[in-house]
């Protein structure tokens, strides 16, 4: 990720979950999501950490348990293949997330946007000199 002025911008850093705070974030999304006439909302976070529990370590980040709820919103079930979570990830914000919201129009070719981000995220991944983010710079060339 390209790294932002920061004389403009703070920089902050979001701790993990434990596994209290992912219990109740889930309870509180469930709150906030489920229909009236839907199972009550603590079965339904039960059932929401059970399915995931293949993949349970993914939930302490919490922003990749947010995308992990809205998946689960949007589909009824949560993958449990690390590769299927990221790439669901993607559709969802590439292919219907603003388009839902009613914001902008998706690229023309989205196949190349996807692209290049598996590319970008690969480096990122595997480039130990990127673990702590990337320069504007660096990521331009």
């Amino acid at each position: 990720m390209a790294r932002l002025d920061t004389e403009l911008f703070d920089e902050f850093l979001i701790g993990t979950f434990d596994q209290g705070q992912v219990r109740e974030y889930a309870r509180r999304w469930c709150t906030v999501v489920c229909e009236p006439d839907d199972p009550p909302v603590e079965s339904t976070a039960r059932g929401f950490l059970e399915s995931g529990r293949p993949i349970a370590d993914l939930r302490v980040n919490p922003l990749m348990f947010a995308f992990i709820c809205i998946l689960y919103q949007g589909r009824g079930t949560i993958p449990h293949k690390r590769p299927k979570i990221f790439r669901q990830c993607v559709e969802l914000f590439l292919h219907r997330w603003d388009g839902k919201r009613g914001i902008g129009s998706p690229p023309a070719n989205l196949d190349l946007v996807e692209l290049a981000l598996s590319y970008v995220a690969h480096a990122l991944l595997t480039n130990r000199q990127y673990r702590d983010g990337v320069t504007e710079d660096q990521f331009s060339t």
